[in-house]
């Protein structure tokens, strides 16, 4: 059995294609990010006679609310954004985003944890600098593609994305157990389903494919 990502963009997708998909026959674990919005699509999905059981949202330690991007340590992602807009904002007097940034804008605004949507809140502040919007996807690809070209990543991160595959396939599971060895996505740069190959090459590769997928888009995995 295989486990495939499907690319779907926005909430409507997400519950169309998992409806359609359950219709003729396929196992799908839809993933959803836990925070408020997500939660009430997903409910909206489940009135939908979706089982309930295939539904899963993003864990992460002490967090009630939390993206994918969430996952990481903040210090290792905000790393990321500090080395994509470095380059990104040369010319327009970058600060490199800290720590205390994030605090203080916690501080200020407590409903807000996220750490994506206080990195927005943030570039929204720097408007008249030229900042522009704050962009996931591009410090998405940074991440991944230094995770794929080291072939390592730190063991938390690994164990913490091990137990978020494990709920997908348990929440996906038929009658046999579903690998997730042999994976399958698509790709904004790649034809649909493009064959990735035996993620037997580590945990890292596999932790920033599925990543990098999930936080451009949002995910399913379907299990065929």
């Amino acid at each position: 059995m295989r486990l495939r990502n499907i690319r779907v963009r926005g909430f409507r997708c997400v519950r169309d294609s998992g409806l359609i998909a359950v219709k003729v026959g396929h196992k799908v674990v839809v993933l959803y990010d836990n925070e408020p919005e997500a939660k009430k699509h997903a409910e909206e999905l489940k009135k939908l006679e979706f089982p309930e059981e295939q539904i899963t949202f993003v864990e992460s330690a002490g967090k009630t609310e939390c993206d994918i991007e969430d996952m990481f340590s903040e210090t290792f992602f905000l790393n990321a954004v500090n080395d994509v807009y470095r380059v990104i904002l040369k010319s327009s007097k970058y600060t490199a985003i800290q720590k205390a940034d994030l605090l203080t804008f916690r501080q200020k605004n407590p409903s807000v944890t996220r750490i994506v949507p206080i990195l927005e809140k943030i570039w929204e502040s720097h408007e008249p600098e030229g900042w522009g919007g704050f962009d996931k996807v591009a410090v998405c690809e940074k991440i991944c593609l230094d995770v794929l070209q080291n072939r390592k990543i730190e063991e938390a991160f690994a164990t913490a994305f091990g137990q978020l595959f494990e709920r997908i396939r348990k929440a996906g599971e038929t009658s046999k157990p579903a690998s997730l060895e042999t994976t399958e996505i698509q790709s904004p740069q790649t034809p649909p389903c493009r064959r990735l190959g035996d993620f037997r090459i580590g945990k890292a590769t596999k932790v920033a494919v599925f990543w990098r997928f999930s936080s451009a888009y949002g995910t399913q995995s379907m299990i065929t």
